[in-house]
């Protein structure tokens, strides 16, 4: 996976984590939260994951070095 598609994928994400359309008030709760806050709150759940993920999978790509998955046989 190329570096910059990394970047892009997290830029893109955190602005997703935003509730930019939650515009008008409502009055149903999720769970207790009210609509845009349990949006949030999911998708600051799978942002935590997709930086673990990240971490995991593609920190020395990240770090500088080459990308070690490419050598490896499958």
């Amino acid at each position: 996976m190329k570096r910059a598609y990394i970047y892009i994928l997290l830029l893109v994400w955190t602005a997703l984590t935003v509730p930019w359309f939650f515009t008008e008030i409502r009055s149903e709760a999720i769970l207790g939260f009210p609509p845009w806050a349990f949006y949030s709150f999911v998708m600051t759940i799978g942002y935590a994951i997709l930086i673990a993920s990240v971490i995991q999978f593609w920190w020395p790509l990240l770090a500088g070095e080459e990308d070690a998955r490419d050598g490896e046989n499958e």
